[in-house]
């Protein structure tokens, strides 16, 4: 006898399940006979109705007699294994293997396809069929390893989501397109979001990289030092600045306070020594801090300091034209 036939025999009178389905993977002959009886007599007689629908599905022949003339049916009437009785009745009916064999077929398809939408289909419709328990006990099982394994990939996202982690999201989702039922048909609704999140995300990060685009290439002569500030400030608020390098502008900006507040320095110095001067309307001294000006005008940053000493330059050039109150004539 073969290892697989001799192996189903065996498997089947110790109602070892897995051995007589890996017996059957194997070629073995489901119809033989080890003393007088075949496996569907040892199934019938132990009550083994999964093994007893096993067999069947695998071609057994229901009608075959053992060694005292009594087929697989009347052993188990004998021996008052109901379960087993019940599924041999059927199992005479027309079509029935037909119709087995069909559901079956389309929950193995839906179990490598990875599609639980078919599985919870074929669940609801079949959960009452007494034939079909087998494989509703099967595609419960792959059912249930499918949503989990979906929701371990769901959570890996929501959390690279919650956390604004690119990198992260990045990877979740990679693991999730890997699994079959995540990526459908249809799409499962967890990877679709984290999807778009992720596009949103790319998009924000460009407008942060905008943002520090335009702090790197700012001139003194024309910075808005205020707003390059609030741009600053609006990166380095964002939980997707840890992304960037924000070294660079931060030096940046104190380089051009710093340059800034010399410069206004050097303004108020300028007006200082106008007003410390003998005669502040000294022309020598009004064309001194004139130059300081002049110096200045030109640059946004200081554009306050230049106001407030142009007004003092004003003031000291009228003052020099009009006369002295109180001076008579000669």
């Amino acid at each position: 006898m073969p290892a697989a036939t001799s192996q189903l025999a065996y498997s089947a009178r110790n109602r070892d399940y897995k051995g007589v389905k890996r017996a059957l993977q194997h070629g073995a002959d489901v119809n033989v006979y080890e003393d007088g009886d075949n496996p569907l007599h040892w199934a019938a007689f132990w009550g083994d109705r999964e093994i007893a629908q096993l067999l069947l599905e695998a071609g057994a022949d229901p009608n075959l007699e053992n060694k005292f003339g009594r087929d697989a049916l009347e052993d188990a009437y004998r021996e008052k294994q109901r379960e087993v009785t019940e599924l041999l009745e059927l199992w005479r009916k027309k079509d029935t293997a037909e119709l087995v064999h069909r559901g079956r077929d389309l929950m193995e398809s839906a179990v490598r396809k990875q599609q639980p939408a078919v599985l919870k289909e074929f669940i609801d419709k079949e959960k009452h069929n007494f034939l079909m328990k087998t494989h509703v006990e099967t595609a419960e099982v792959a059912l249930a390893k499918i949503l989990k394994e979906q929701e371990r990939a769901v959570d890996k996202m929501s959390y690279a989501m919650s956390t604004h982690d690119i990198d992260g999201l990045e990877a979740a989702i990679q693991m999730a397109v890997e699994i079959i039922s995540m990526v459908g048909p249809p799409r499962h609704p967890g990877l679709v979001e984290a999807e778009r999140r992720l596009e949103e995300l790319g998009l924000e990060t460009q407008a942060l990289q905008k943002k520090l685009k335009l702090i790197s290439e700012a001139d003194f002569k024309d910075a808005q030092i205020e707003v390059l500030e609030k741009h600053l400030q609006t990166v380095k608020a964002s939980p997707l600045s840890k992304r960037l390098d924000l070294q660079p502008v931060t030096e940046k900006i104190a380089s051009m306070q710093a340059e800034r507040e010399r410069l206004e320095l050097k303004v108020k110095g300028a007006i200082n020594t106008a007003k410390r001067a003998e005669d502040p309307t000294d022309p020598e001294v009004l064309e001194a801090l004139e130059n300081t000006i002049i110096e200045i005008e030109p640059m946004k940053p200081l554009k306050m300091a230049c106001t407030t000493a142009r007004n003092f330059l004003t003031e000291m050039k009228a003052a020099a034209e009009t006369p002295a109150k109180g001076k008579k004539k000669k």
